[in-house]
């Protein structure tokens, strides 16, 4: 696709999405009615700019900032209001459609790519309907967080924690992400922990409009704990969480079990986090690309369903995200169906529709358990096998490799006899099951090859061997011939293969070196054909891994069809 015509997409899907929100904006919302035309109009009451000094609305200091902004503009308020909300959802589309084309970026439509997805997030029912209907500006904050993660996948990680920060200085709901960067932090700590005090020093400097007309610092500061306690009699306000299966519905005044319950579903909260946590600390996986998009998913909907005081916006960071995660892995779209349906479901029920069919909350409550269990199972099981690389056969000696956290995949190649659960010296065989790795070689100096310092490298030389005779106290063994006394009668001279081991990965399939049981099993190099019992595949491919992978990285070798 050509750049004129490229452009002129971009501008014909911008001028199409803000026809469809222009039609819109004359609705009056309840909270618009209720709250921002009546924030707006005190504050205009007051001085503009100077009524920052007051205590008004419970909206954090940047957003009534911008109201009082919007008080010198000749144009009715709910006017300029929605069209704040709608230039952050056009903010949205392009950072949500950039991340989706960065982590497509071997595709060959990458114009295409960003188009649909532009699309897409910018015609999302709740994008729509939270910013030209309803007045909300929940897409403001989301936009943040979406150019968070847009950083946080480029490894940009002071420009994304800024980013993060100035989504939390606009809403609360922003620390419903955070799980996602604090399981980074902990996998692989690839920026210093006190970026994260950059989080509530952007908040504060937020503060500075109200501060320098007077308002107190500990007035600022009770914005956000005032949100968090603004709904004590309220276990919810009309939204779908566990809270369902206690209560009548979620607007049931419950003073004495809101609190307890409350309490409870937090706790609940804290010791998943915990787990998590632990489990990250001790995999210490390398979150990346999908894995980065399905945690940032969880974490969001993991924490509107155990808490309390939920209100029906609260689920709008997952809708787009989800829909990110299906456009770029094509894979999930029952999870981003039901999170988005969910969000619609509760949109509707505020705005007063009737269903067609009516849905009792406490059906959406279990759909909604079903998800969390989903996600949570899922999220468990990733970060325990982030770091493995699987291999799965799909033709008696050929499949697929992949390494999930990279989206590294290229074809493999497998032993001439299939693959084995038994294996047996010589029998042409690849191992099944999950093994670590070992020590890695290679025809190059390893300063010419990026690599984990802690991984064990040597370059292959004329006196190396790897002894393959059962019958040798070296068998299944890197030898140099000059180093140790000859026993054995069979080995491979590794130099003599200089295209299969350019590059090579011992796969520790034998690991106690038991004779009979298999001897030089390694990830190599392939010349697009069948191996003596080795995983081989493409040179780029194994350049790729040999990058990504560590001392806690292991291969897995599956098959759907096992030969013994």
């Amino acid at each position: 696709m050509n750049k004129r015509k490229f452009i002129f997409q971009i501008i014909f899907i911008s001028i199409f999405a803000l026809f469809i929100r222009s039609l819109l904006i004359k609705y009056i919302s309840g909270d618009m009615r209720d709250y921002l035309l009546v924030w707006m109009e005190q504050i205009e009451n007051n001085g503009g700019i100077r009524a920052l000094s007051l205590e008004i609305g419970n909206y954090n200091i940047i957003y009534l900032f911008f109201l009082a902004i919007f008080t010198y503009i000749p144009l009715p308020g709910i006017v300029t209001i929605k069209m704040f909300s709608i230039i952050f959802d056009f903010i949205l589309a392009i950072a949500g459609a950039t991340i989706v084309k960065h982590l497509t970026k071997n595709s060959e439509h990458k114009n295409e790519i960003f188009l649909s997805s532009y699309f897409i997030l910018l015609m999302l029912p709740t994008v729509v309907l939270n910013s030209s209907l309803w007045g909300q500006c929940d897409s403001i904050y989301t936009a943040f967080i979406i150019l968070s993660i847009m950083f946080l996948i480029k490894e940009k990680y002071l420009l994304s924690i800024i980013m993060l920060g100035i989504s939390f200085s606009f809403k609360l709901q922003a620390v419903f992400i955070f799980p996602l960067y604090g399981l980074i932090y902990l996998g692989k700590r690839k920026f210093p922990f006190y970026y994260f005090f950059l989080i509530p020093i952007i908040n504060v400097v937020s503060w500075l409009p109200a501060l320098l007309n007077g308002r107190s610092f500990l007035s600022c500061l009770e914005i956000y704990l005032g949100q968090t306690e603004m709904m004590n009699n309220h276990i919810n306000k009309n939204f779908i969480n566990i809270y369902n299966f206690i209560a009548q519905s979620n607007t049931t005044l419950i003073p004495d079990m809101s609190g307890t319950m409350g309490y409870i579903g937090m706790t609940i909260l804290a010791i998943i986090f915990v787990i998590v946590s632990i489990l990250t600390v001790m995999k210490k996986p390398d979150i990346k690309g999908e894995s980065m998009l399905l945690i940032g998913i969880w974490g969001i909907i993991i924490s509107t369903f155990l808490l309390p005081n939920m209100h029906e916006r609260y689920i709008y960071l997952a809708d787009v995200l989800s829909i990110i995660y299906v456009i770029t892995y094509k894979k999930n779209i029952l999870m981003a169906l039901i999170i988005n349906f969910i969000s619609l479901y509760l949109y509707y029920i505020y705005l007063e529709g009737k269903l067609l069919i009516a849905i009792p909350p406490i059906l959406m409550a279990i759909v909604y358990l079903a998800l969390v269990t989903y996600l949570t199972v899922e999220i468990i099981y990733m970060i325990i096998k982030l770091n493995s690389i699987k291999v799965r056969v799909n033709k008696q000696n050929e499949g697929i490799i992949k390494f999930p956290n990279y989206n590294i995949n290229g074809t493999a190649f497998f032993g001439k006899n299939g693959l084995t659960k038994d294996k047996k010296e010589g029998d042409l065989k690849t191992p099944i099951g999950k093994f670590k790795l070992g020590i890695i070689l290679g025809m190059k100096p390893k300063d010419e090859i990026k690599l984990d310092e802690k991984l064990n490298y040597k370059q292959i030389t004329k006196n190396m061997y790897w002894v393959d005779d059962s019958k040798s106290k070296y068998y299944n063994q890197l030898v140099d011939i000059t180093e140790v006394e000859k026993d054995w009668k069979t080995a491979e001279h590794l130099i003599d293969f200089p295209e299969q081991y350019e590059y090579l990965i011992e796969i520790k399939t034998n690991p106690k070196n038991i004779p009979e049981k298999g001897s030089a099993i390694f990830l190599h190099c392939s010349k697009k054909k069948y191996t003596a019992g080795c995983v081989s595949t493409d040179s780029k491919t194994m350049q790729e891994l040999l990058t990504k992978i560590n001392k806690k990285t292991m291969i897995e070798i599956t098959s759907e069809t096992i030969t013994t």
